[in-house]
């Protein structure tokens, strides 16, 4: 029975939306309210504040995501963090892929699902790595590792030996504004070289003109892979912006 409005992502205007179309439809509102009780009805105090208590235990750790269905609850939907991915994911089968901003693996699970080929991730939160690891375990092709992205000089010293020299679809999505200010030019243009195909970084727009980051890929032989957006991007997410290589461009890839 529906018990609420459902809305996928909470922002201010969808609440007052919500609230709206309930103070507008007193025949939805009481529908609402019935199906609630009727619900709540079914459940004795106790077994309510179990299961309650259950969903706000802490475990301990930051999660990334939100995703309470693997047991994450942190603060990002999987539908928010693909936004705009699509057309990528469809690109993938039979890629490698490097995830930069793998968190506790749920993009790196959605290329997996699409067939990429091998996907190896990265997150400096050991548990989140773990989380990671378990979620793609079905994978072969699925690796994942702690690392500090703001000393690249240092990650390449201490890089795992399974790590590829270059891969087809680089994802740094989230990430280079969290790095210090005086490393995260020379940390993208690292993680760009990586890149054979595709680079995808997500970033809020001040921080694309500040570090220049449109002319630092195209300077790397790359340009922007179109995307149609289904809705418009949120500044809150960062700008997602895909690159392909001129030659796979030039080739219809």
């Amino acid at each position: 029975l529906d018990t609420a409005l459902i809305m996928e992502i909470p922002t201010s205007t969808a609440i007052a939306a919500g609230i709206q179309r309930l103070m507008d439809d007193a025949t939805l509102c009481s529908r609402l309210t019935a199906q609630a009780l009727q619900t709540i009805s079914s459940y004795s105090f106790d077994i309510y504040a179990e299961q309650m208590l259950g969903l706000i235990r802490h475990d301990g750790h930051r999660h990334y995501m939100h995703a309470p269905e693997v047991g994450l609850y942190g603060k990002w939907s999987l539908p928010e963090r693909l936004h705009g991915l699509q057309p990528l994911l469809e690109l993938s089968r039979g890629l490698s892929v490097i995830d930069f901003s793998a968190a506790e693996g749920m993009i790196s699970r959605e290329f997996l699902k699409h067939e990429a080929l091998i996907v190896h991730g990265f997150d400096l939160d050991p548990q989140r790595v773990q989380n990671a690891s378990s979620l793609c375990k079905m994978w072969s092709g699925a690796l994942f590792w702690v690392a500090d992205l703001s000393d690249w000089e240092a990650f390449l010293r201490s890089r795992p030996d399974r790590m590829k020299q270059a891969y087809d679809i680089v994802l740094y999505l989230g990430i280079h504004h969290h790095l210090p200010a005086k490393h995260r030019r020379r940390t993208l243009e690292y993680a760009v070289n990586l890149s054979q195909r595709y680079f995808a970084i997500r970033t809020p727009a001040s921080v694309y003109e500040s570090d220049g980051i449109n002319e630092l890929l195209i300077e790397k032989g790359f340009q922007r892979f179109e995307v149609e957006l289904d809705a418009p991007q949120s500044e809150n997410l960062g700008l997602l912006t895909i690159y392909v290589r001129n030659q796979f461009e030039e080739k219809g890839i």
